[in-house]
């Protein structure tokens, strides 16, 4: 019932800033190897305790998926060498955190679908997207974390948005989400570092360019609904 909640929660603002049925979903299958020969991500997550920022690196996404895009819709691309990286804002409670934070997956994706990184592919090292955190949650199972509520905005590199046929600009932002497992040596408010990043992924919907700011209110207002919930 919790995951139901959050996910709910998670997605009202798309909901409520007349979102498009347009999506890209960036899957997340860490403690793979990236390249030939193979060479470990090493991922993190850690958080330093008290207001500290809840903060990952070095996490691997492996493919991006799109869903009811005007062009090249239904297929799957592999995302060579991409790496994913979040800092949220501080934290709000035991085990949520709010904004203001940043995120960015930069790597190359193989749109022609060759097996390498050539003409007309988003080349290797590119930021792929950006943006500013919203809010997050972790829910602490025995042995396992899970961020279950992450809500972010995002700008895209117009690569990307091009073979997709999405819009992109200066004033089109994008909204996100993702949920993400590992494990992690500590109890809920604890100060941690973990080096295990299990598996996720990163959904983004398309919205229409005048709903920035409502999105960004809204994405507030859903922090505040989720720190009351899981507040120690």
């Amino acid at each position: 019932m919790t995951k139901v909640v959050l996910t709910l929660l998670g997605f009202l603002c798309m909901a409520s800033s007349a979102f498009a049925t347009v999506n890209l979903d960036f899957n997340i299958d860490a403690n793979h190897c990236l390249g030939n020969p193979c060479v470990s991500t090493n991922p993190v997550i850690s958080y330093a305790g008290g207001a500290a920022p809840l903060v990952g690196s070095n996490i691997q996404v492996d493919n991006v998926f799109a869903t009811s895009t005007p062009l090249n819709s239904g297929q799957t691309r592999n995302c060579i060498n991409c790496i994913f990286s979040f800092t949220t804002g501080p934290a709000t409670g035991s085990w949520s955190w709010g904004p203001v934070g940043t995120i960015s997956l930069v790597g190359g994706i193989d749109l022609n679908n060759n097996g390498i990184l050539d003409a007309g592919d988003v080349p290797a090292n590119t930021t792929i997207f950006s943006g500013q955190f919203g809010f997050a949650v972790v829910q602490s199972i025995p042995g396992v974390f899970n961020i279950i509520g992450a809500g972010f905005v995002d700008q895209k590199n117009t690569i990307l948005t091009n073979y997709f046929g999405l819009p992109n600009g200066p004033n089109i932002f994008y909204a996100g989400g993702f949920n993400l497992s590992f494990t992690a040596p500590a109890a809920a408010g604890q100060a941690f570092t973990s080096s295990s990043v299990l598996s996720g992924d990163i959904a983004n919907t398309i919205p229409e360019p005048s709903t920035v700011v409502l999105m960004g209110t809204c994405l507030l207002g859903v922090a505040a609904l989720l720190r009351r919930r899981f507040a120690a």
